[in-house]
């Protein structure tokens, strides 16, 4: 993947994420946060399921099923359960701030666990992202879409920390097995994890419209592209 594919994907990452954290919003509105995240698995985990033909069988290697484990693991579940939880208690602006630090953390888990050089560049994003956030949190003022900042901004930051740990264990799997199939396994995996949890939640009583297209919006748009464009941002370079 050249420099300037790259660079196009990170731009389409974050702008989806921006508008994912405004979609949130209008969706916990109705729904709890177990039931956006369900909601916003089962579109393409059934998409991925009558996919199956095009990524079964799978060229599977003895062990990679740990791996498989840690990435649904740490996305979609963990990810998207404290980014909407994040969201309850954060504004959308606040959230978009640590949301943007993710590459940083990416590079610092790629530091620790890939043993990758870390550079000038890196280290001055460490610095501005601790800034930003410790900024986002210290002046985040309570409000009515921001009941308690602080608590908000504390699961979103944990969502992105999912995502930078889920970044660095597909590096291994997309050597081995196809994006389509790592993406189909994360979101029916992930499906099937929130499935039984929405028995402990009550059926809304009221349904906004809003709602019911921001959890459209986050099943197509935001989901999938974000976890293709994560997916296909790790792939070996070509030879």
């Amino acid at each position: 993947m050249s420099k300037k594919q790259l660079y196009a994907f990170l731009c389409l990452i974050f702008t989806l994420i921006g508008g994912g954290m405004v979609a949130t919003k209008f969706a916990l509105l109705s729904f709890s946060p177990v039931q956006i995240v369900f909601m916003r698995l089962l579109i393409p985990a059934c998409v991925y399921a009558a996919l199956h033909k095009k990524w079964l069988p799978l060229p599977y290697q003895r062990g990679d099923w740990k791996f498989f484990v840690i990435i649904v693991v740490c996305e979609p579940c963990l990810f998207f359960i404290c980014e909407t939880l994040g969201m309850m208690y954060t504004s959308a602006s606040q959230g978009g701030v640590i949301a943007a630090c993710l590459p940083i953390l990416m590079g610092v888990a790629g530091w620790i666990f890939l043993k990758e050089k870390p550079n000038v560049q890196l280290m001055l994003g460490i610095l501005l992202a601790v800034i930003g956030v410790a900024g986002a949190s210290w002046f985040g003022s309570t409000s009515e879409a921001a009941p308690h900042p602080l608590l908000g901004n504390l699961f979103m930051f944990c969502s992105i920390l999912a995502s930078s740990l889920y970044a660095v264990f597909t590096r291994r799997l997309t050597q081995r097995y196809p994006v389509l199939a790592i993406a189909a396994i994360q979101s029916i995996g992930g499906a099937l994890f929130f499935l039984p949890l929405n028995f402990f939640f009550p059926l809304p009583e009221s349904i906004h419209a809003s709602s019911v297209f921001s959890v459209l919006y986050l099943s197509i748009m935001v989901g999938p592209t974000a976890d293709s464009t994560t997916l296909c941002s790790n792939l070996p370079p070509e030879k």
